[in-house]
Order: C-alpha cells, then sequence, then structure tokens
C-alpha cells in the first residue's frame, strides 16, 4: 500500500525576527489554507495572523 502525498498546493510567507531563522514562503495544506480564509473573514482588513488587539504586527517584546 502506498501512502497517500499530503502536498501542498499553497504557500504563505513568513517574516522571521528571531537570529539565524529564515524568512521565506512555506507550505500550507488545505486544511491550514481554509483556517486562514476564516481568520481573514472575523478580521477583514487585518495582514497579520498574530496581531495585536490594535491589528498592527506583534513586537518582539510581545512574544517574549
Amino acid at each position: 500500500m502506498k501512502k497517500k502525498s499530503h502536498a501542498a498546493k499553497y504557500e504563505i510567507m513568513s517574516h522571521l525576527v528571531k537570529k539565524g531563522s529564515e524568512s521565506g514562503f512555506h507550505p500550507v495544506l488545505p486544511d491550514e489554507k481554509e483556517a486562514l480564509v476564516q481568520l481573514q473573514e472575523l478580521y477583514p482588513g487585518w495582514i497579520y495572523v498574530f496581531a495585536s488587539e490594535r491589528g498592527e504586527c506583534l513586537s518582539v517584546d510581545a512574544i517574549k
């Protein structure tokens, strides 16, 4: 029996602020894409997945 491939059809751009980490495009599975679409519908106009209460990008200090 062959394993089914779960190759992602979508990619997301991530910007990492930690030294030594790499920003770039990362695969997103279909169920993850659907969750992101639902978030986008809940918070129209927000461009960040992890945002402050004001809809702005989280600072490094807020994540620590």
